[in-house]
């Protein structure tokens, strides 16, 4: 199981589909210790908000229910096709359309920079 998997177990302690209902439980954040991350790409909080792990890349799954597969990296998006009920998708180029999207890309990355000193 890769250390991604084995960080995530250890932060979610529970995540049940009861009657079609998705419920998430963490343990507290002074439970454990988060790890030192070396990124192709930017950090982002895990679905626990406790620890940062690595943002996905381009063509790597996304989504999940409370994001547990993950958040895009700067640039991508989460696209989901046909998943029903999971929400689980795939980063993709993020098609900019006018220059108010660009500057709140820009925005979004100056503040997320900010954010990564863990």
């Amino acid at each position: 199981m890769s250390s991604l998997k084995l960080t995530l177990i250890s932060q979610v302690l529970l995540l049940l589909l009861v009657e079609n209902s998705w419920a998430l439980i963490c343990l507290p954040c002074s439970e454990f210790e988060c790890q030192e991350l070396l990124c192709p790409g930017g950090k982002v909080l895990g679905p626990c908000g406790c620890c940062y792990e690595c943002a996905k890349q381009k063509k790597e799954s996304c989504g999940g229910p409370f994001g547990t597969d993950g958040e895009c990296d700067l640039g991508l998006k989460c696209v989901t096709r046909g998943h029903f009920g999971a929400n689980i998708g795939v980063c993709e180029e993020e098609q900019l359309s006018d220059d108010n999207e660009f500057i709140e890309l820009l925005k979004a990355r100056l503040t997320r920079r900010g954010g990564n000193h863990d």
